[in-house]
């Protein structure tokens, strides 16, 4: 059985899984949004009200864009926990 690793117990682990999470995440956003200035674009479609994007004409672009963001989001947070708690040994 798997027994579960604290921040607590291993405070440079977290340190370690971040070093090696941030450049698959840094390459995986690369990967999604090909530059800068479309991952903005999406961060601005993400806080945009719904509604506004509605009047606008970019409900469609909108609503991928914001999809689109959840799933990096999700995949960097389980690269991430995967990094923290399986792939790095102690």
């Amino acid at each position: 059985m798997h027994e579960w690793r604290t921040f607590f117990e291993y405070p440079d682990l977290f340190l370690r899984s971040l070093w090696f999470a941030a450049p698959v995440c840094l390459f995986l956003g690369r990967m999604f949004y090909g530059s800068w200035g479309d991952f903005l674009e999406a961060l601005r479609y993400l806080y945009q009200p719904g509604w506004l994007s509605l009047l606008r004409g970019e409900y469609d672009k909108d609503s991928w864009e914001t999809f689109v963001f959840y799933i990096y989001v999700g995949l960097c947070g389980l690269i991430g926990y995967g990094s923290y708690h399986y792939l790095i040994p102690v």
